[in-house]
């Protein structure tokens, strides 16, 4: 009996056959741009990548491509999701690099305008040194039967859950260097928070020679609560903010100002934080091959996988339990976090 195979529906992409074309792919920039330009568009879209169409790989290299292309999704949505990382210096490269090494970030000042003819200004570059001292892991696993036979998108609920805990830790590192030693401050009971206190937050920025690009704010949900009920800010309300939290955006200098409801107090009744980018800085780069500096071998697959954006690099570490078939993946980094300029941040804090 001859089977007739099934019409293709115009305008919908092949996904079996382009997972086929991803899986056969060596080279790691070649697959970092079809996921870019194919696959990321299709996740975005919701569409499930059906990997329970092609049983023959499902158990074997397509098994591990779930958790491989899960781990790229999970950093395109950190750069959509956690769009408040870009308030600050980071520092991202796919450069191997040991753990406790330092990295020296680079923030360049504006520049000088003169009168035509004049003599060039000498580019002004300062210099952060910033250790990467945090070892991090975020590991999931998944079983073949999940793999080939499932009708949950496998990927977008592990990309979703990496995204958030992956990018939790981050911001937590750098808020938890709100101190102090930030001297500049404003001292408001939270729901007195209004227009008028982000205007001499504004003012205080300025004074003190704070760069007036990329400026930024960071509340918790109390203040952002506060924020909500002033008629004058909500004019800045951004509608199309794509996580839940609060977002204000264009407002007396700052660029976003964005609800942080895990803040931390920091032991100075911190409740917000107002700056310029190069205040705080983060750095991240992936570890160095195992194999290469213990010249072991490794029965499992170790790459670095980048999001092309954003330069978010780590290293991809997938297996397949010889026991269980279960195919176990790591998303591994090395994360630094500094306080950059200390003139360019400014506390908000309860009374």
């Amino acid at each position: 009996m001859t089977t007739t195979p099934p019409t293709p529906i115009m305008g919908r992409p092949d996904t079996a056959a382009l997972l086929r074309t991803y899986s056969h792919i060596r080279d790691s920039e070649t697959r970092e741009e079809i996921f870019a330009r194919e696959i990321n568009p299709l996740l975005a879209a919701g569409q499930f990548l059906p990997f329970n169409r092609v049983p023959i790989e499902a158990s074997n290299t397509l098994g591990t491509l779930t958790a491989e292309i899960a781990v790229r999704r999970t950093l395109s949505l950190l750069s959509t999701k956690r769009p408040y990382l870009k308030s600050l210096v980071t520092d991202f490269s796919d450069e191997p690099i040991n753990l406790g090494d330092t990295i020296i970030t680079r923030s360049v000042a504006a520049g000088v305008v003169k009168t035509f003819g004049s003599a060039p200004s000498t580019a002004v570059m300062t210099n952060y040194p910033v250790q990467l001292d945090k070892f991090l892991e975020v590991a999931f696993e998944f079983t073949v039967d999940e793999v080939a036979g499932t009708s949950r998108n496998l990927i977008e609920e592990s990309a979703q859950s990496m995204q958030v805990t992956l990018g939790n830790y981050i911001c937590d590192a750098a808020a938890a260097l709100i101190t102090s030693a930030f001297t500049a401050k404003t001292t408001t009971a939270t729901a007195s928070v209004t227009f008028n206190t982000l205007a001499e937050i504004t003012k205080a920025l300025n004074d003190a020679g704070a760069p007036t690009g990329m400026r930024s704010g960071w509340v918790n949900s109390a203040v952002a609560l506060a924020l909500k009920q002033d008629p004058i800010i909500g004019l800045s309300w951004d509608k199309d903010s794509p996580t839940a939290w609060g977002r204000w955006r264009n407002i007396l200098g700052f660029s976003e100002i964005w609800e942080y409801p895990e803040l931390p107090g920091n032991g100075i009744n911190l409740t917000g934080f107002f700056a310029a980018q190069n205040a705080l800085i983060i750095v991240v780069r992936p570890p160095q091959f195992p194999p290469a500096t213990t010249s072991a071998k490794y029965y499992g697959k170790l790459t670095r996988i980048s999001e092309p954006v954003s330069g978010f690099s780590v290293m991809y570490n997938v297996y397949i339990d010889a026991a269980t078939w279960k195919i176990v993946c790591r998303v591994v980094a090395l994360l630094g976090v500094a306080r950059g300029e200390l003139a360019s941040g400014h506390r908000l804090v309860s009374s």
